[in-house]
């Protein structure tokens, strides 16, 4: 029986660099981890800027609901008294209609707006 060494010359760079390689890897994983919290951050910014702006929208839509249903009162009073005409009636109805349906569709916004802060900010 024979017993005896054998050392692969070829190989030994290799070896050398495999630390070098993993170093690299790690810097790789750490700049990827670090462009992924600044996305987060961003899509965070956003959608909080986007439910602010649904917030803003929601007010004013009730503003004009309010302002709508007011006009509308009058208008029926006068139509009432013969003192508007049926096309009056009609227009400010709908206006009201038109600006309760807004709102409403406002408020389905911050409701979506809100939703979509929470999931990408995982509260």
């Amino acid at each position: 029986a024979q017993i005896g060494l054998h050392r692969d010359h070829y190989h030994g760079k290799e070896n050398k660099s495999k630390p070098q390689i993993a170093k690299i890897s790690k810097n790789e994983m750490e700049l990827k981890i670090e462009a992924a919290k600044k996305q987060i951050e961003m899509q965070v910014t956003q959608a909080n800027f986007e439910f602010e702006n649904a917030l803003t929208n929601y007010k004013s839509n009730q503003i004009a609901k309010n302002k709508a249903s007011e006009i509308s009162k009058i208008i029926t009073s006068k139509y009432r008294n013969g003192q508007a005409l049926y096309l009056e009636l009609t227009k400010a109805q709908t206006d009201e209609t038109n600006a309760n349906l807004a709102e409403t569709i406002a408020k389905y916004d911050i409701w979506l707006k809100y939703l979509t802060l929470k999931k990408v900010s995982a509260l």
